[in-house]
């Protein structure tokens, strides 16, 4: 039996800043490429005066937006953020279509007593569940006690093209795969962030990732793949890869993404008789976690199966919920280490991997700020990066100095951008 492993790291306050682009290849600095992300704002009461700003955000009018600095713009998307409210201790259901067009139904409760922002968890139900049955009564008193909103979407089967992740069979247990979580950035969760944090006064910075069994798989997937999103992870019974079913090793290109989550810390637990997602799995995951050395805390329940006792009275969710109420999301790390297998979840925190050498093989990046308003990048198959700077990291209004490789390819100031 595994006795529980802790390890601190520092977390740091959030502000808000503005963000600087400066794009990366290995011989120059090319002219940046403009690139929208579609968001929808609208228009209120309070931020008529900015009305043709926010028409022109809207639209992607990027001449249009030109004209404004960053700051204002972003003080303008303030204003206009539409606050809505729920229905204080009450489960809703709402129906929800994702950026990649697939529709699902998500639970949502409320915590009973109104705050002035909320945290937010992430319940991510197990295979042949639903997003209702993981909003426990043990779940609903944390929420209450702690001022936390649940959300758990319906997970639902997959496009089989573009959506379907790598490792996922084509059949589990024999039939057809029901439905799982995708992992890519227009998937379910990160959706569904975007939209709640529109809509209600989330905490960005308090939002938890948790998940039972399928559901721990999309917690370590995801968790590792947009470390950046939350403030912790606790899967119960998952995995990481489920080509490790034939192997007793982690999966080699899986196994890098572990490293992301130097800034991320998680909570898990798994029985030590599981005989559907055998504990190993989690026992591989410590121990790649204990040669990082990153904060983590790893429960293995002697003589207990894949069914977790998940009451408030039970052994597990008392630990994790008391675990959970001082974790806060790391904003700007001086120190960065991201491993990608696509694109689609480049960035961590300010650097972003826009483009591969070779896209058969994952890519890392490792970037740090030193003295001397300085940033040294190291890379593999990396061809093309962007880093998002604020003054939280460097002196902006100075010449930043960027070496990538053991060459220096900047040596300039940075103009703000909108293209952050």
């Amino acid at each position: 039996m595994r006795t529980p492993i802790m390890k601190n790291v520092v977390h740091r306050s959030w502000s808000l800043f503005i963000l600087l682009t400066v794009i990366l290849i290995p011989v120059a600095i090319p002219a940046a490429s403009t690139s929208v992300f579609p968001l929808a704002l609208r228009a209120t009461e309070t931020a008529t005066a900015t009305l043709d700003l926010l028409v022109a955000l809207d639209e992607g009018d990027l001449e249009g937006l030109s004209k404004n600095s960053p700051s204002k713009l972003r003080k303008s998307i303030q204003r206009a953020t539409p606050k809505q409210s729920l229905k204080p201790g009450q489960t809703s259901s709402i129906e929800f279509t994702a950026k990649d067009g697939r529709d699902t139904k998500v639970t949502i409760y409320a915590p009973a007593s109104r705050q002035k922002s909320y945290g937010l968890i992430v319940m991510l139900h197990g295979y042949g569940g639903n997003g209702r049955s993981v909003v426990s009564r043990s779940y609903q008193n944390f929420a209450n006690k702690n001022g936390y909103i649940i959300v758990s979407p319906d997970a639902k089967r997959p496009a089989e093209t573009g959506q379907w992740n790598e490792d996922l069979p084509k059949n589990i247990l024999g039939a057809p795969t029901q439905h799982w979580w995708v992992y890519r950035s227009d998937a379910f969760i990160n959706s569904i962030l975007n939209e709640l944090t529109w809509k209600y006064p989330i905490d960005r910075n308090r939002v938890v990732l948790s998940g039972m069994s399928m559901g721990g798989w999309g917690t370590w997937n995801l968790g590792s793949r947009f470390s950046d999103r939350f403030c912790a992870l606790a899967p119960l019974a998952g995995g990481l890869c489920m080509r490790d079913y034939e192997t007793d090793d982690l999966d080699k290109r899986y196994r890098v993404l572990l490293e992301n989550l130097r800034w991320l810390p998680s909570y898990f637990v798994h029985g030590s008789d599981d005989n559907i997602v055998p504990a190993r799995f989690s026992q591989m995951i410590e121990d790649e976690l204990l040669t990082l050395e990153y904060d983590h805390v790893y429960e293995e329940l002697e003589g207990v199966g894949h069914n977790l006792d998940l009451r408030g009275t039970g052994r597990i969710l008392p630990k994790i919920h008391s675990w959970l109420q001082k974790k806060r999301r790391v904003l700007d790390p001086p120190h960065i280490i991201h491993n990608v297998l696509s694109t689609d979840h480049g960035r961590q925190h300010w650097i972003r991997i826009d483009k591969f050498e070779t896209d058969a093989n994952p890519a890392r990046v490792e970037a740090k700020v030193e003295k001397g308003n300085k940033i040294v990048i190291k890379s593999s198959n990396v061809e093309e990066l962007t880093l998002f700077i604020s003054d939280k990291l460097l002196k902006e209004k100075n010449k930043i100095y960027v070496e990538w490789n053991g060459k220096e390819v900047h040596t300039d100031k940075v103009k703000e951008t909108l293209e952050a």
